[in-house]
């Protein structure tokens, strides 16, 4: 049997990256440091998939979650929140840019 590296949490700081791609060098782990440097940003819009004005599918893309559980969710919380979701779609509406 292998040794079982145990690595702490101080390791995945930006500091010791360097370190942690030492310790999976040979392992057979794909691991590359430039990969890990990047930044991805995400950005809240309104989505083509949409039903009424997008509201909900848009943010369904932006939660990377399935449009359907976001629609119902906000079925059951405008129903138990005596229907303020209806004045709160409309705003997002409006607030949200459409995707281009």
């Amino acid at each position: 049997m292998g040794k079982v590296k145990v690595l702490s949490i101080n390791y995945f700081m930006p500091n010791n990256l360097s370190k942690l791609s030492s310790l999976w060098e040979g392992s057979g782990v794909g691991f590359n440091i430039k990969n890990m440097n990047t930044t991805m940003t995400k950005k809240l819009y309104r989505s083509d998939d949409k039903m009424l004005g997008g509201v909900c599918a848009g943010l369904a893309e932006y939660l990377d979650t399935d449009p359907t559980v976001v629609r119902l969710l906000y079925a059951g919380l405008t129903f138990f929140t005596a229907f303020s979701g209806v004045i709160l779609y409309p705003i997002l509406w409006i607030i949200m840019p459409e995707k281009r």
